[in-house]
């Protein structure tokens, strides 16, 4: 699925966590294809004229699962290679 570039798009969500430490109640996020252009409260960032209002939701960077479980790094070298697929 291509994006069309040229198209500005907006959503708004009762929350938005932009991951810069603050916590946008009713926060708008705009945007241009791919790109997002302007992050801020309702009001303080205009709307495109393709706007989504979703109830109920956050919208928050993509979390990253970065754990290790050093419990079993003295296995390494003792259990089998998983077969390629």
């Amino acid at each position: 699925m291509s994006i069309d570039d040229s198209k500005s798009w907006s959503v708004q969500a009762s929350w938005v966590i932009p991951g810069d430490g603050r916590i946008i109640r009713q926060g708008v996020l705009r945007g241009r294809g791919e790109t997002i252009e302007a992050v801020g409260p309702a009001g303080a960032v205009a709307r495109a004229k393709n706007h989504r209002t979703l109830e109920n939701v956050a919208i928050l960077p993509g979390l990253v699962n970065a754990h290790a479980h050093l419990e079993l790094s003295h296995l390494r070298g003792l259990l089998p290679r998983r077969a390629s697929m």
